[in-house]
């Protein structure tokens, strides 16, 4: 099954995020953060579409992206209880780790991105707001 594949590719491998097509890996990235599934979703949806995706974090921005974009599954080795629930009777899942949320990397709160998608209704304005977010950090 090409989600093992994509976990396997993700625990063996100095990565953050894999995506498997066609049982063929067509996209890796060492980036941290909500970034790589941003650009994937906004610069080539088409490679998400009928993909399965492994990262090490996968909170409730990154699934609802995911989700959008199409995708047949999903491995977080870290995911929020949120994030599963989008993905339940979606797409197949499978996580190493469940927590209540995400939290940001000083571990002093919720990741921005999942606050974010907390407030958020549509992909639209998920989208809108991660883009300005990520904007802020340059």
């Amino acid at each position: 099954m090409s989600l093992n594949k994509a976990k396997h590719h993700l625990l063996s491998n100095d990565v953050s995020i894999v995506v498997v097509k066609n049982n063929e890996v067509v996209f890796q990235a060492k980036e941290r953060g909500i970034k790589p599934i941003f650009e994937l979703f906004t610069e080539n949806k088409d490679l998400l579409c009928g993909s399965y995706v492994a990262d090490k974090v996968i909170g409730r921005g990154a699934g609802m992206f995911l989700v959008e974009a199409g995708i047949k599954g999903v491995f977080g080795q870290l995911m929020s209880k949120q994030a599963l629930d989008l993905f339940e009777d979606t797409v197949a899942f499978d996580y190493d780790k469940l927590t209540d949320y995400i939290m940001n990397r000083d571990k002093t709160g919720t990741c921005p991105v999942e606050s974010i998608s907390m407030k958020v209704n549509t992909i639209e304005s998920l989208t809108e707001n991660v883009r300005a977010f990520l904007d802020s950090l340059k």
